[in-house]
């Protein structure tokens, strides 16, 4: 691999010093050696980036967090620590297996919410995208050139996604991992349960924090300053007025693809009663259809949102 980072900018040193702020947080307490702190301060500022591989114990045990903080981030580097390097710590179980865990691993790599292990906005979404893609495909998924099962299931994907939009929803920042993910997230709406749209309050825990963010984004399509308001009142956040202005044209954004005829129904429903305020909170409509949710066991529930 050529991995040349230019380590005299000063704008570069500035992010080293911030990532390895923390990369030693991350890592106290888990045995680390001084020889090993070393190497990876040596590796996270420039100096042995091409020894990685074969550093004290021939990758660092906790490599597995340290790699988010190498200087370089692309392609190259990714295909290199999932495909070529991970899969020689554990079990090889031919050639599928192993690119199919590399997707596995790098679903868990990645996070939908921007500057998790000092990754920028621009990197975390096109980690996402080099994982996911932008369409959900339950056939013909391929990864590295081989066929194989998508890496998520719908449900966790739906899941994921209010939940990112959730965070970015309660902050002042601009832009998000989620924002860059819609169209991930429109094209599981058909395949995710309908009692997932259900406004009957559910008892299991899962589905009631997805209830609960959904009506927080139905909220935000429905009265975006308003809620947005609401939500930053909490925080003691505050937005200037071409802040705000930014905010709604994304909100308004976002409205406009989900009403769209391509998604579910149930989704253009509730943003249509929302807009009617025909109710508050998406959430306690006692006469709203069951539609089977109680009828599932706690595994069951878990089985939508998890491998």
């Amino acid at each position: 691999m050529a991995m040349n980072p230019d380590i005299q900018d000063p704008a570069w040193i500035k992010s080293r010093e911030k990532a390895w702020k923390r990369i030693k947080s991350n890592n106290r307490g888990v045995g680390l050696s001084g020889k090993d702190l070393e190497f990876i301060r040596r590796v996270c500022f420039g100096e042995r980036v091409e020894d990685l591989w074969d550093g004290p114990g021939g990758m660092c045990p906790y490599w597995v967090s340290f790699w988010h903080y190498f200087p370089i981030q692309n392609h190259e580097f990714w295909r290199e620590v999932l495909v070529h390097q991970r899969p020689r710590y554990q079990v090889k179980r031919g050639v599928e297996s192993q690119v199919a865990q590399a997707a596995r691993a790098g679903r868990d790599y990645s996070d939908w919410n921007d500057g998790y292990c000092g990754w920028d906005l621009e990197t975390s979404i096109e980690f996402g995208r080099y994982i996911f893609g932008d369409r959900y495909k339950p056939e013909g998924y391929t990864f590295e050139g081989i066929a194989m099962p998508y890496p998520n299931p719908p449900g966790k994907i739906y899941i994921d996604w209010l939940r990112s939009f959730s965070v970015w929803s309660d902050s002042a920042r601009p832009d998000a991992v989620a924002l860059h993910q819609l169209e991930l997230w429109v094209s599981v709406l058909p395949l995710v349960p309908g009692f997932l749209f259900s406004r009957r309050p559910s008892s299991h825990r899962d589905l009631m924090i997805a209830q609960k963010q959904l009506s927080s984004l139905l909220s935000l399509l429905a009265r975006p300053v308003e809620t947005s308001l609401e939500l930053f009142a909490i925080d003691g956040i505050h937005l200037s007025d071409s802040d705000m202005e930014r905010r709604v044209s994304v909100l308004m954004g976002v409205r406009d693809r989900l009403l769209q005829s391509d998604v579910r129904y149930e989704l253009r429903s509730a943003i249509e009663l929302y807009d009617r305020n025909v109710f508050a909170t998406y959430a306690v409509d006692e006469d709203a259809p069951l539609m089977a949710a109680e009828d599932l066991s706690e595994s069951e529930v878990q089985s939508l949102f998890r491998i």
